[in-house]
Parts: C-alpha cells; structure tokens; sequence
C-alpha cells in the first residue's frame, strides 16, 4: 500500500499488485477488515457497510507520485472553508471527471443506481 485518502463518503489507495492476487481480493479484504474495525469503534458505527461496488485505475509508474499527491490530498481536493467544511466537489463529479479524462465511456443513469 502506498496511500490511501478520502472523504467522509470514499477512499482512494494506490498500490501495487501481483500478478497472482486479483483487485476483487484486495478489495473484498479491504472492505471486510475496515468493515469490522469501524464496527469495534463503538455502537454507532455498528450499521457501518460498504457498497457493492468499486472501480479500478491502472497508473503509469512515472505519474506515481503525482497520483500518491492526489489521493493523500483530497480532503482539501473535495472540501473548503473552516476547517474543510463547505463541500466543492462530490464525489460523482470527481468520478465522473476521472472517467472523462480517461476516456472512459459510460452512461450516468448507471453510475450511481439508488
């Protein structure tokens, strides 16, 4: 694990990864170990869940430390005013930028499902 960074509603991690262990492994572990460490925090995080989903970026090595910048920078990247409270971007719109910007096509009405 090289970084990890978020917000109150979703995490960013960079890594590495080997051949041998697939992104829904990571994944699956990251979710059910963070999963029971929030649910020791105290009762009321006992409803604490993630969601189903996730969704994977491969980086160029050479923009490591720019992405490793990124993530450890997002409460200042998603929030301003005192004390990082007035909200300036969500994360569907940040999601939505990184899709765009590698050229990913998708269609909005299945992005977020309610």
């Amino acid at each position: 694990m090289e970084a990890i960074g978020g917000t109150y509603d979703h995490i960013h991690l960079v890594h590495s990864l080997p051949r041998t262990i697939s992104v829904a492994n990571v994944l699956k572990d990251v979710k059910s170990l963070s999963c029971k460490w929030m649910k020791e925090q105290g009762r009321q995080y006992y409803a604490f869940e993630w969601q189903t989903g996730y969704s994977t970026f491969s980086l160029d090595y050479r923009n490591r430390k720019a992405v490793v910048a990124y993530v450890m920078n997002q409460k200042k990247h998603h929030y301003t005013g005192p004390e990082g409270r007035q909200l300036k971007l969500s994360f569907e719109h940040e999601y939505k930028k990184l899709l765009k910007a590698y050229d990913c096509e998708f269609d909005p009405n299945y992005l977020f499902p309610s």
